[in-house]
């Protein structure tokens, strides 16, 4: 850290966003990003420290949780937490359901902060499957789960309102997150098992070994599998493999207040808009939820932002795909349904 630079910095500046936890090493790195810089890439994820130019700083953990623990510091989470009522609120979501195309559709500057997958939360989420025992009985979980929520969510401008989209595989978190500020909003985004299937076979093989991945990290979470004495994995199709992953998903959001289907929101943008825009409490104006219907946002995929796509173009794609695979999704669903 350079001498201009200090830890009482990086608290009261809200340009430094954390981007990376090393729990071996017990340190954070920030890198100072502005709401156009912070809200331009997919994801906060890993791939994030490997394109953002600028200086990437790291400091220990143990001093952040220090200071912290400081009445001032210990003040402004408090007040973060509560500050005008305007908790950080989630998108959790199933994969493959619109949930990056919502977030992007929500963020603007002075009235949402919209972050899409920061990878210091999925962090948290894999050190808490790996060491389930410890993290429950751990008393320090909350305050690093307070922590770094703290640097991921504060806002830009006072009237800013944070929507976090975590990545799906961190939906272990999600009692975590919402037990730390009772009036944080989560909205739960999910498609239809054949929709999921579907974008999966779009995917095509490379995206075999991340639902083999999913499989086993979610049944961790939700003892599915093994609930319904599915003991070798790797001896199912891929496309059930993803039917789990799916049918775990629908098992984290049961308990869920609000939901919302892939086929709901594309049928009905205006109202999805409106709907997220009074639960979230964004306070975005009528012509602003127009401006976003009629912006480049609906006219591009949401994940690579390049070239035209429309939803009539999605459409015609999944008749392709179903059309192709109709039998062997059928024959999935069936499967999934004997558990």
């Amino acid at each position: 850290m350079t001498e201009s630079l200090t830890i009482d910095t990086l608290f009261a500046d809200c340009r430094w966003r954390l981007c990376h936890l090393d729990s071996e090493k017990s340190t954070a790195t920030f890198n100072k990003l502005s709401h156009c810089e912070l809200s331009e890439h997919n994801f906060a994820d890993h791939r994030f420290m490997n394109h953002q130019p600028g200086d990437f700083v790291t400091v220990p953990l143990k001093a952040l949780m220090q200071l912290m623990l400081q009445e001032q510091n210990a003040l402004m989470l408090r007040e973060q937490e509560v500050k005008s009522g305007k908790p950080a609120h989630y998108i959790f979501h199933s994969a493959f359901c619109g949930s990056t195309l919502l977030s992007r559709a929500l963020d603007e500057p002075g009235r949402c902060l919209s972050i899409r997958e920061p990878y210091a939360l999925t962090q948290l989420s894999a050190f808490k499957r790996a060491n389930p025992a410890y993290v429950a009985q751990w008393a320090a979980w909350p305050q690093l789960l307070k922590l770094t929520l703290y640097f991921i969510a504060r806002g830009y401008d006072e009237n800013e309102v944070t929507v976090i989209k975590p990545t799906n595989s961190a939906n272990n978190l999600i009692p975590d997150l919402l037990a730390l500020n009772t009036n944080a909003q989560a909205l739960m985004l999910s498609t239809s098992l054949r929709q999921f299937l579907v974008s999966n076979l779009k995917k095509g093989p490379s995206f075999h070994s991340f639902c083999r991945t999913l499989v086993s990290q979610l049944n961790i979470d939700t003892g599915y599998c093994d609930k319904h004495r599915i003991q070798n994995i790797d001896a199912l199709t891929p496309l059930q493999q993803a039917a789990l992953v799916w049918q775990m998903h629908q098992q984290q959001f049961k308990q869920a207040k609000h939901t919302l289907s892939f086929d709901q929101f594309m049928k009905d943008k205006p109202a999805t808009l409106a709907r997220c825009n009074q639960l979230f409490g964004l306070g975005l104006s009528s012509a602003q939820l127009e401006n976003k219907l009629g912006s480049d946002i609906f006219k591009r995929h949401a994940k690579e932002q390049k070239g035209d796509y429309t939803q009539r173009e999605k459409l015609l794609e999944d008749a392709q795909i179903t059309a192709e695979y109709g039998e062997v999704i059928e024959q999935t669903v069936d499967w999934l349904l004997s558990f």
